[in-house]
């Protein structure tokens, strides 16, 4: 059995506003709130920089430019989390009817295949803490597919957050993955690097805010494609019987 690990943003879900073209609030405002509430600097979040990455990065590349500590930082972090977490409760309720986040085209359709196969271990690598993660995937009914994770508060970046899959998805699983057995599926190419840099393959979609199939094509990856559902990703990953997309 291979383990095929899913991004969230971008992959599973859209980003804030990405479906309706309209914000609730700014990107990254949940950041510098918290940030604003926790550390009490003021900061800018701009997703240039920040897509594609973990959550723990993130904070401290913004808090560090306001003169933060590194030692600060490790202390508060955790602090920070639950603030991150109300905070986009808070604005999916203020976005009702209109769900704050939803899920590309394909998307939900291919977990749901998966799951119910049952050939393969499903689970998740994201930039997201484990909290809002999990949330995340609760909001747009998919958390009942999902029982295994790395999350954006066990490392500072991508690729060291990839490098604990194996310990983790180890133990969990209770059987030895090889990086061959892996797959990891995302948005952007900080997923198509991370998963190199463990040995592994990888799907990228075009549903996020990066998706220029140019730059994709340069990391090299092993599929790219405008859907979950394209024929390339049921192909790779050997999904049989279903309708499916043209790549």
């Amino acid at each position: 059995m291979k383990l095929i690990l899913f991004d969230i943003d971008g992959t599973l879900i859209y980003h804030v506003g990405l479906k309706t073209g309209k914000f609730v609030r700014p990107v990254g405002y949940h950041f510098v709130h918290a940030i604003k509430e926790v550390y009490g600097v003021d900061t800018v979040f701009d997703l240039h920089d920040h897509n594609g990455s973990v959550d723990r990065k993130i904070v401290w590349d913004m808090v560090k430019t306001k003169g933060i500590p590194r030692a600060e930082f490790e202390l508060k972090f955790s602090s920070i989390i639950p603030i991150i977490h109300e905070s986009m409760k808070t604005a999916s309720i203020e976005s009702s009817p209109t769900p704050l986040y939803d899920c590309p085209i394909g998307a939900r359709e291919l977990v749901q295949i998966l799951h119910k196969e049952g050939k393969n271990h499903l689970g998740i690598i994201t930039g997201n803490v484990e909290q809002v993660g999990w949330w995340k995937l609760e909001y747009v009914h998919l958390r009942e597919f999902f029982d295994f994770g790395v999350f954006g508060d066990e490392a500072d970046n991508r690729i060291a957050l990839a490098h604990t899959v194996f310990t983790k998805a180890d133990a969990y699983f209770q059987t030895s993955f090889k990086p061959e057995d892996i797959i990891i599926v995302g948005d952007t190419i900080h997923d198509i690097r991370c998963a190199k840099a463990i040995g592994a393959s990888s799907i990228v979609v075009t549903t996020g805010f990066h998706n220029d199939k140019e730059v994709f094509q340069k990391e090299e990856p092993n599929v790219i494609a405008d859907s979950l559902m394209d024929k390339s990703v049921l192909d790779f990953l050997g999904v049989e019987g279903y309708k499916q997309e043209k790549a």
